[in-house]
């Protein structure tokens, strides 16, 4: 499971980076922490969505985590965002 964690400005290196295109349009490009399991999330293309950047950390035992679950994670976020956008 994840947790949307606040937005860290400090610098550190990351050793993993993709972009993400949510079928809406919606885009995040994608970075993880060296030798942790946070990654940085940075939205764009969101239109009206109120997504907001920040950290999610996977609770984990693995060195190893496929980029479709990080990519899942924010699919239910932009998703959530759509839902309370049409209510």
């Amino acid at each position: 499971m994840a947790k949307a964690r606040g937005k860290n400005n400090s610098a550190q290196g990351f050793s993993e980076e993709w972009d993400y295109t949510h079928p809406s349009g919606v885009r995040a490009h994608i970075a993880r922490r060296n030798g942790t399991s946070i990654f940085s999330v940075v939205f764009s293309h969101a239109g009206n969505l109120k997504l907001v950047n920040g950290d999610y950390e996977i609770q984990t035992d693995s060195k190893f985590i496929p980029h479709g679950i990080v990519d899942n994670i924010i699919a239910d976020d932009i998703a959530a965002a759509q839902k309370a956008t049409r209510n």
